[in-house]
């Protein structure tokens, strides 16, 4: 489990704002409409460019069929905005240059039709080339300071630092803008999110003063987005979000998959929306100098029938520390990060053949009822490698089938835990877990000595959330309040339609 870092941290100039990364998305989306390839072309050609040269993997060269790393890069300019837009409110100019508050790889894979997104925190410590150790977010603006006439190189300094510290291949990069965003959120007529409690955030201006299905117009989702210092109303007080940047790119990869449906959705019926999509996007996105219209038009045809909800997204462990007075993060060497990076590491890279029993923690709960069962199967996973913990009994009522229950990112140490078992199993991504869970029923017939076929074990999109707290005590405002799930995610309950 990483550690969460704490104390004060340094005031950012800009909010970080991962979701305008899905304007990628909607470009894409935007180019399923044949009769929109020709403005599409036009569009996308109009679009400025930045120069990268051979820092590209693959300059540009790559088959569209193999799998492609996209960088995607929100950065803290405010470029284009109007001069009383409520969004410069407090800014600081006196921080010269630009730095990347936002940083993802998007890996899209074309075979599959899988597409992966990986977050990289703002204050992620790591050596970049030239200039020692510092943030990740200070690379682009310390390859400009150093080549002012080279409107390409701090970028080449971030995809260079990127391939050092994670051995991540970069094949295409993608730069936002923030000015587009209420107008690619308002031609979309607002995103449902979906929010337990109240929440509010008085320096961004977020408010959300009823719980249930709310719909953030333009002004909304920007407060969203901008959001630094949640905080969700529970048991009669305001709570602070303890995790700040890392739960707030939870929140943000949520909003990502929100966003997407909601452009397919859209623009799916209406090509008026499709043509303003693409025409606004398209002035607010800086791509590659090899990222080719026709690649991005085959791209969108390709993943027409893609589902935003099995958009896979994940982040890496790390801890605080603090390095010349200041709070920033250092990445840990866990199984987790492993694996995760394992995935972009390298063009058809399958993560799967990098998971071994050892690196997988495990638990084992009695839903059968059967006496010493989850204890015997406990044993038996721990005698096939598996980290495993104190078993116990199902809290709930056991099901008709064995259950095996994971955390977000999880999925492939699931399913390999699926793969020692003898009977069929029911894979679930849920939120009540902490590891790799293993409910047992009466359909439980064992443990197998050697794995099964990975394809005898497909990977579900099935979602269980935790069930609701029921303290009946207040807590001191402020405090962090002990829940299963996390009251700082938006998360839809289950047979709850915000869509």
């Amino acid at each position: 489990m990483s550690k969460r870092h704490t104390g004060p941290r340094l005031r950012r100039t800009w909010p970080q704002r991962l979701l305008i990364t899905f304007n990628l998305g909607m470009v894409c989306v935007a180019l399923l409409g044949a009769t929109l390839i020709g403005f599409a072309n036009k569009r996308l050609s109009e679009t400025s460019r930045v120069r990268l040269g051979d820092t590209l993997a693959g300059a540009g060269n790559l088959p569209p069929s193999q799998p492609q790393n996209y960088l995607i890069v929100g950065t803290d300019s405010d470029v284009g905005l109007a001069a009383n837009d409520p969004v410069r409110n407090g800014r600081d100019t006196s921080v010269a240059g630009i730095r990347s508050d936002t940083i993802m790889v998007l890996r899209i894979d074309p075979a599959s039709a899988q597409a992966s997104i990986l977050s990289f925190p703002r204050d992620l410590w790591v050596d970049i080339p030239g200039k020692g150790s510092q943030r990740i977010n200070a690379a682009i603006n310390l390859g400009n300071s150093d080549n002012p006439l080279d409107p390409g190189a701090g970028q080449r300094l971030l995809v260079e630092t990127i391939k050092k510290n994670f051995q991540v291949d970069i094949n295409h990069y993608v730069q936002i803008n923030f000015a587009g965003f209420k107008g690619l959120v308002g031609l979309l007529g607002g995103v449902k999110m979906y929010f337990a409690t109240p929440v509010r955030d008085r320096n961004s201006g977020l408010a959300v003063d009823t719980p249930g299905c709310v719909t953030l117009d333009k002004d909304m989702a920007l407060n969203f987005a901008r959001s630094r210092h949640y905080q969700a109303f529970i048991d009669g007080g305001w709570h602070n979000d303890p995790d700040s940047d890392l739960t707030r790119i939870k929140r943000q990869q949520d909003f990502i998959r929100k966003v997407i449906s909601k452009a397919i959705s859209r623009g799916a019926r209406d090509p008026f929306t499709l043509k303003g999509l693409v025409d606004t996007a398209s002035r607010n996105v800086q791509l590659d100098e090899t990222l080719k219209p026709k690649d991005l038009i085959a791209l969108g045809q390709r993943y027409r029938s893609f589902n935003p909800d099995t958009l896979k997204t994940d982040t890496l462990d790390v801890q605080g520390v603090v390095r010349g007075g200041a709070q920033v993060l250092d990445l840990v060497d866990t199984p987790h990060n492993r694996l995760v990076l394992a995935l972009f590491q390298g063009a058809g890279t399958n993560p799967g053949d990098n998971i071994t029993p050892g690196v997988v923690r495990v638990q084992v709960l009695n839903g059968s009822g059967l006496r010493n069962q989850a204890s015997d199967v406990t044993l038996a996973l721990g005698a096939a490698g598996f980290q495993t913990t104190a078993p116990g009994p199902d809290p709930g009522s056991p099901g008709p089938q064995t259950v095996v229950r994971y955390p977000a990112g999880q999925q492939l140490q699931a399913r390999l835990v699926a793969r020692y078992l003898a009977s069929a199993v029911k894979l679930e991504e849920s939120t009540a877990v902490q590891m790799v869970t293993v409910i047992t029923s009466t359909d439980f017939t064992g443990v197998l000595p050697q794995p099964k076929p990975a394809d005898q074990v497909p990977i579900s999109t099935t979602t269980t959330t935790a069930p609701p707290q029921t303290a009946s005590t207040a807590r001191p405002a402020g405090s962090t309040p002990p829940t299963t799930a996390n009251p700082f995610v938006p998360q839809t309950p289950p047979g709850v339609d915000c869509t």
